[in-house]
């Protein structure tokens, strides 16, 4: 598989390698005709073609299931409507995209939960630009799955360098998600970075003042805390007092510096928290806003 106009460090190449391991689809059979497979035998799938006599495998079960075929293990089980994408053909589409664009696309991030669901994020080598006196650079984020309940999603988003610490700002607009059945036909990827772009400008701008011009309310810090788990609440609660926080501004840095810094990355619960904590941020500011409108 060609990446050569993917920039990719030696830690992030070693967790991308992890995820592309080659899977298979294979028919969930019955054991006897009437009775179905137990769950040990659906969870390894080695006791699948063990031999035995005796057993009358019937494969007419419209169930399948989705296999990792160099640890010879069942990832998930789904109906016959279930379709992947292979993580190896997301790679080759943001080749494609670097190709097309003429810029080489920095592969920030590669993260693997159970097996069976991953997420990677992408910057541009050329192009960031300073907003409201903030390093901007749009960013995407794909999120893939092995596993029924799981969509595939192409997000819009931004990564940001706010007071030293790296915040993704991971979802700025949705440009794509489908739920894997039929044939999943992947969008124009270079007009909808191109879109992304653009709207990582707008958004920053807007965003940043509004952060700056809000000082929160004890409500609005309550609702922030919220968001992340006891021991996240706990340093931001240590980050709040020791700073002299006054505005959502200062909360932006106080939850950017706990997820980059302070909370385990390995797991999936810390990003999705950072998936969302941005927007959110920006829903608790402007309600904030518009309550001492009121009063």
């Amino acid at each position: 598989m060609n990446m050569s106009n993917l920039v990719i460090s030696d830690n992030v190449l070693r967790d991308i390698q992890a995820t592309l391991f080659n899977v298979r689809i294979e028919d969930v059979p019955f054991v006897n005709k009437n009775r179905n497979l137990s769950d040990n035998v659906v969870n390894n799938i080695s006791g699948i073609y063990t031999g035995e006599t005796g057993i009358d495998w019937d494969n007419r079960t419209g169930y399948q299931m989705i296999i990792n075929d160099e640890k010879d293990k069942v990832l998930s089980v789904a109906s016959k409507q279930y379709s992947i994408i292979k993580n190896k053909q997301i790679f080759q589409m943001m080749e494609d995209v670097a190709i097309q664009m003429g810029t080489r696309i920095i592969v920030k991030e590669a993260s693997m939960f159970a097996y069976k669901r991953f997420k990677y994020v992408f910057t541009f080598e050329a192009i960031q630009r300073t907003v409201s006196n903030e390093l901007i650079m749009p960013q995407i984020t794909i999120i893939n799955a092995y596993e029924p309940g799981y969509r595939l999603k192409v997000i819009g988003g931004m990564q940001v360098l706010v007071c030293t610490n790296g915040l993704m700002m991971n979802k700025v607009v949705d440009m794509f998600s489908k739920v894997h059945t039929g044939e999943i036909v992947l969008p124009n990827m270079v007009e909808s970075v191109q879109g992304v772009i653009e709207s990582s400008w707008k958004f920053a701008e807007k965003s940043f003042d509004l952060l700056r011009s809000i000082d929160y309310s004890p409500e609005g810090l309550i609702t922030m805390l919220g968001m992340f788990p006891r021991e996240g609440k706990d340093r931001i609660i240590e980050y709040v007092k020791k700073e002299n926080t006054t505005t959502y501004y200062d909360l932006l840095q106080a939850g950017t510096y706990v997820l980059t810094h302070e909370l385990d990355r390995e797991t999936e619960t810390v990003h999705n928290i950072e998936q969302s904590f941005y927007s959110g941020l920006i829903n608790i500011a402007d309600k904030d806003k518009n309550q001492k409108l009121l009063l």
